[in-house]
């Protein structure tokens, strides 16, 4: 087997960051088994491992948001505080409001799963009230995974 060239290596691993990625989404908007959730951890340290090769910045930390509400799943709680935080601070002033949805979501899941209630709820309200603003196609995609989110006012009785 010939050595792929650097070309060839870049298309693979902006392949496999596509493909993880996806198998990553597709996951997180169900409800897991437990082979299913540690698939969703691989799907997204492997996604991540390839942004970080051929991806921007944005790549990364949506990489990093994917990869803390995996961590959510598993009840991994301080990485997915990191990786929430983290993918929060980059976006916290983007434009694209179905990425603050996303992000509000899955950091109130970190801290919910943390101890942080009033972070958690702050962070549920603030992407449930973006989330209600979204353009319908990206309403959708965000509902999928908003309703798996744990309410956390609900769950603490705050």
């Amino acid at each position: 087997m010939a050595k792929p060239t650097e070309q060839e290596i870049n298309n693979l691993c902006r392949y496999f960051a596509i493909e993880t990625n996806n198998e990553f989404w597709r996951l997180s908007e169900k409800e897991l088994s437990s082979d299913e959730k540690r698939d969703i951890l691989s799907s997204a340290f492997t996604s991540l491992y390839h942004w970080k090769q051929v991806g921007n910045d944005e790549n990364k930390y949506l990489a990093y948001l994917a990869l803390a509400r995996a961590l959510t799943i598993n009840e991994i709680s301080e990485l997915a505080v990191d990786y929430a935080t983290q993918a929060y601070n980059f976006f916290l002033n983007t434009d694209q409001q179905w990425v603050s949805a996303f992000t509000h979501a899955i950091s109130s899941h970190a801290f919910l799963i943390s101890g942080a209630t009033d972070k958690a709820v702050s962070h549920y309200n603030e992407a449930r009230k973006i989330g209600e603003s979204l353009e319908p196609d990206d309403k959708q995609i965000f509902v999928a995974t908003f309703n798996l989110i744990p309410n956390p006012e609900i769950l603490t009785g705050t």
